[in-house]
């Protein structure tokens, strides 16, 4: 019976089979590797890892206290400078910058009228959506592209040694270059040498 069909068959339905054969056999293999879906935990480990929650987030007195604590740190090692105490004041909480999907659309109207004038519309029109990452166990949280830190509103540094002109120069540059922030939103003042007698 093979050998019948053998006969019978032209190069060209050898061919055909051929060819059917191997569509057949790459959609069975698509269709397996499609069904091979990632492990459930490893969409939820990208969706724990981008969450925004209020946990990870700082609020606006960790922030001010981060740098004042390093602030002091590096200012004490200032030569002529003794002991250093600061207080910073920011705008806000850090700003997270969310991944987004935009679609834009542009639509030009060319309208003409009977006395032969004439007027060209352009409508833009913007469409913006947040990114979201679904978890197999149904969560959800947006994707996150950067984290910027907060604004500084001032510095106050009240430091040993700061009522010499070069030490008082040297606190002012230092905190410049730590925190980003121009000299004069911050007040440089001598420490009270008096202080609890």
């Amino acid at each position: 019976m093979i050998m019948n069909i053998k006969d019978n068959m032209t190069p060209m339905r050898w061919l055909l089979l051929v060819a059917a054969l191997g569509f057949i056999l790459m959609v069975l293999v698509a269709d397996f590797n499609i069904s091979q879906s990632l492990p459930s935990d490893s969409v939820d480990d990208i969706v724990k890892k981008n969450a925004v929650t209020s946990s990870d987030a700082f609020g606006m007195r960790e922030y001010e206290e981060l740098y004042e604590r390093n602030l002091e740190k590096i200012l004490e090692k200032v030569a002529g400078v003794g002991q250093v105490s600061v207080m910073v004041n920011i705008d806000s909480t850090e700003e997270v910058v969310l991944g987004t999907n935009t679609r834009s659309t542009e639509r030009n109207t060319d309208e003409n009228d009977r006395q032969g004038g004439s007027r060209k519309v352009t409508e833009l029109t913007e469409d913006n959506q947040i990114v979201i990452l679904r978890g197999n166990s149904g969560g959800e949280t947006p994707v996150v592209i950067k984290r910027l830190k907060p604004n500084i509103r001032g510095i106050i540094i009240v430091a040993e040694g700061a009522n010499n002109i070069k030490t008082h120069a040297l606190l002012s540059e230092a905190a410049q270059r730590a925190l980003n922030v121009s000299a004069n939103k911050i007040s440089i003042l001598p420490m009270n040498m008096h202080e609890g007698n």
